[in-house]
């Protein structure tokens, strides 16, 4: 189950620095506890309870807890050990799943595996335009809202073109 994308886990680039020794250990034992949990008979149970709300069988109703934007609080971003912002948006993606593991008794559903976005970017709507961009990587959850192009004028619209998906191989 996908709670929600985090814009944070989100790059255009690959990682900036090198993964430490440290970093590699705490990834894998964090992941290790996730495929634990994932693994565990109340998830089994959780996965069949959603097989039969999904099939509009009468179940008891499926509750599931979303903090949104209360996990900044519960997990701090400066708290990770990951130095680099592409490894520690996956430490905190794991550490997410651990903490509702170990503190929500809801009915999500622990997969295992890790979620990996798709590196991609678009094409710019014209090029060489001003744009804007609001870009927010603080404990405020606001994470990037646009890429906003800046029109100086009525000739800027002839030189506006429809921006195209382009997959990045990182």
């Amino acid at each position: 189950m996908i709670e929600y994308i985090d814009p944070r886990s989100i790059y255009l680039n690959g990682p900036e620095k090198p993964l430490k020794e440290k970093e590699r250990s705490v990834l894998r034992g964090l992941a290790e506890k996730v495929a634990a949990y994932a693994r565990d008979s109340r998830m089994k149970e959780n996965r069949e309870l959603w097989y039969a709300h999904n099939s509009l069988q009468r179940v008891r109703p499926v509750v599931v807890v979303f903090p949104e934007l209360a996990w900044l609080e519960i997990l701090p971003w400066n708290s990770m050990v990951c130095e680099d912002e592409f490894y520690r948006s996956y430490e905190w993606q794991l550490r997410r799943q651990i903490y509702r593991y170990e503190h929500f008794r809801d009915d999500w559903v622990i997969e295992p595996c890790l979620e990996v976005p798709l590196a991609a970017r678009f094409t710019p709507f014209m090029e060489n335009a001003r744009t804007f961009i609001h870009y927010d990587m603080e404990d405020t959850g606001r994470g990037k809202d646009a890429e906003c192009v800046l029109l100086d004028g009525d000739e800027d619209l002839g030189r506006l073109r429809k921006p195209e998906l382009e997959t990045i191989k990182l």
